[in-house]
Parts: C-alpha cells; sequence; structure tokens
C-alpha cells in the first residue's frame, strides 16, 4: 500500500452482478473522483477472481495495465484470506444484488 494514495468519502454500490465503487482520490500527482467497477466469479477450481471492469479518475479512463494491477493486487488478497477461512468448503456460487453480496458455500 502507498500511504500518499486515499480515497476519501467512499461510497458502494452492489447491484445487477457488479460492485461500484466511488469517492475522491488523491494518489499527489494525480486526483480527482475515482469511479472502479467489478465484477466478481468463480474460476475452474472454485476460487473467486475479481475482474475490474472499469477505472476512472477525474474522468478520464486508466490503462488497462491499471485495472490488471488492481486485479492481481485484489485477486492475490482473497486467495490468501480464503486459504485461511475456508477448510472444508467450496464456494459454490457468488451472487451481487440489491446491495448484498451473498457468497454460497457447501460443508
Amino acid at each position: 500500500s502507498n500511504p500518499d494514495m486515499t480515497i476519501k468519502e467512499p461510497a458502494v454500490k452492489l447491484d445487477d452482478g457488479l460492485c461500484t465503487i466511488t469517492g475522491k482520490f488523491d494518489g499527489g500527482f494525480i486526483s480527482g473522483d475515482i469511479v472502479m467497477t467489478f465484477t466478481v466469479t468463480l474460476d475452474a477450481d472454485s476460487n473467486p477472481v475479481v475482474t475490474v471492469q472499469t477505472l476512472q479518475i477525474g474522468g478520464m479512463d486508466l490503462p488497462d495495465s491499471f485495472k490488471t494491477s488492481i486485479n492481481d493486487a485484489i485477486n492475490l488478497s482473497i486467495g490468501n484470506s480464503l486459504s485461511s477461512g475456508m477448510e472444508g468448503r467450496t464456494i459454490k456460487a457468488i451472487v451481487i444484488d440489491d446491495g448484498y453480496i451473498s457468497v454460497q458455500t457447501t460443508n
């Protein structure tokens, strides 16, 4: 993490399979309103995979390389968290809708 990069006044919307995060971004050399949307799917091994769909700061689309970096960081973090908390369980589905993220698992 970079302590010089902050998102203030964050808001999260969860609807129709999409998570939208908005706020005020300050990264030192670049700042402005931020909008990021992403989906969460399952890979062949039932592991969640976050895919950033859009990433804008100050109304400008950021390059795909930024989205890829964010995807990688989020997915690594999720993978590390799940490996310690999902013993004996398999994720069957992840649903984003009506303000909720629902995770369905098997025992």
